[in-house]
């Protein structure tokens, strides 16, 4: 098998690049970074790039393609569920300045969960 020298600076591997499965792009976010990952990943050769703090936007193809949007539409409805609780209170008579919003997960979470009926 010929073989090709891993140029991640965690790791000095040589991996049979017949069974390279894929290369993933990674932020350096801490769970990115986890020993046990990356030794998981380089045992099923697998090679890992990650992309510098701020690039992200740039260079990871679903942060261009897909999340963007994607948290942008997230944005939205959340500021229009934040928007609507504030209005609920104000129409109870509830001050502004007294008006108190749940932002445990729990409750946000219910807010984007469609019922089922």
């Amino acid at each position: 098998a010929v073989h090709r020298q891993c140029d991640c600076s965690l790791c000095d591997r040589a991996a049979p690049e017949a069974e390279a499965t894929g290369n993933p792009l990674f932020d350096v976010f801490a769970s990115h970074r986890c020993k046990s990952v990356l030794d998981k990943l380089t045992d099923h050769h697998i090679h890992h790039v990650f992309i510098p703090a701020g690039c992200t936007g740039e260079l990871q193809p679903l942060d261009l393609a897909v999340n963007d949007q994607f948290k942008g539409k997230i944005k939205a409805l959340f500021a229009d569920w934040y928007a609507s609780e504030v209005q609920l209170a104000l129409n109870d008579d509830v001050s502004l300045d007294s008006v108190k919003i749940d932002l445990k997960a729990s409750t946000v979470k219910r807010a984007f969960i469609l019922p089922l009926n």
